[in-house]
């Protein structure tokens, strides 16, 4: 808990200091820390903060980060059906959004492989592949469980 208190602690200051999009940013990394080591809770806590810092417009590509960030860690909670609305959801055309294409396939592919859809997976894990082009983190996680993914199916 000390370390939600820290992290929280170094949103708000930062908060006072910066624009919507360094808040975001700080946010974002705070929720990715707080997932690696395990606190799923104050992970989700500070997911649905970078959700409100975009609720004033909400087809932009930091709204639809957030909600895919937030849908990450409830997948990370097992909450698939809380994930799913915005894994489900049609993102706004433009090149800028292919990476959050990309990233809601995947996201979608993790809870289809939780519940044994393996075949529908693997085909996720294929369209969202050329849609991660330049975003090596999200590159890895797709050939990650893809390589899970076919070595469950044989």
């Amino acid at each position: 808990m000390k370390g939600l208190a820290a992290v929280v602690a170094l949103v708000v200051t930062t908060c006072g200091c910066a624009g919507t999009e360094r808040r975001l940013n700080d946010t974002v990394n705070a929720v990715q820390l707080e997932l690696r080591r395990g606190q799923v809770a104050a992970a989700l806590e500070l997911a649905e903060q970078a959700v409100s810092l975009t609720e004033s417009d909400p087809q932009t590509v930091a709204a639809w980060r957030s909600r895919l960030l937030r849908a990450e860690v409830q997948i990370a909670r097992l909450e698939m059906a809380a994930a799913l609305p915005d894994l489900q959801a049609t993102l706004p055309d433009g090149q800028a959004f292919d990476p959050l294409r990309a990233r809601q396939k995947y996201l979608h592919a993790q809870i289809q492989v939780a519940q044994g859809q393996l075949q529908p997976a693997s085909e996720a894990l294929a369209s969202a592949a050329p849609l991660a082009a330049g975003d090596h983190d999200l590159e890895l996680d797709l050939a990650l469980l893809g390589s899970q993914v076919r070595a469950r199916l044989g």
